[in-house]
């Protein structure tokens, strides 16, 4: 399972051989390098939607990568699950950082970048799923960049966009 190969992460960054011999997976390496940097390894995020994932980012990650096809709202909502489940595992919530995966098309010419949108998702996405929603990037640089700093994003210290070309 997932916590499972968090904690190989975790031994492999250590310097130690990595050993699991379980029903799915069987492991016996020596030590790999190099080590990094960090102590312990680097920070490990996670993300997706579903219930079960956001106990799991509560219980074993630094970091979670939530998604805006729910909006600001949506990820609102999904935060306090992962932190409630850190809670519950007896981790600090406020420890766990948060980055939204934010829709982006930088066009100078707004309508353009609406379409341009609109045609990723519908080769991505089923048709429920192809709309372009409000809360989207979209337009001049400068717009983009004011609707992602100041207004409904504001829930998340850290903004990663996937910008459409």
């Amino acid at each position: 399972g997932w916590m499972t190969c968090v904690e190989w992460l975790s031994v492999a960054w250590s310097g130690v051989p990595l050993t699991h011999d379980g029903p799915y997976h069987h492991l016996n390496v020596g030590p790999i390098g190099p080590k990094p940097v960090q102590a312990g390894g680097p920070p490990i995020w996670l993300g997706g939607s579903a219930d079960s994932a956001l106990r799991r980012v509560g219980r074993l990650a630094d970091g979670y990568v939530g998604t805006s096809s729910g909006g600001p709202d949506g990820l609102r909502v999904a935060w306090a699950k992962v932190r409630q489940a850190a809670e519950e595992a007896g981790r600090d919530p406020s420890s766990l950082k948060l980055a939204a995966l934010v829709y982006a098309c930088v066009d100078d010419d707004r309508d353009r970048a609406v379409e341009r949108a609109g045609a990723y998702l519908r080769r991505y996405y089923p048709p429920e799923r192809a709309q372009v929603p409000p809360w989207f990037l979209l337009g001049p640089p400068e717009t983009c960049i004011e609707t992602g700093a100041t207004k409904p994003w504001q829930v998340s210290p850290t903004i990663l966009c996937q910008v459409f070309t």
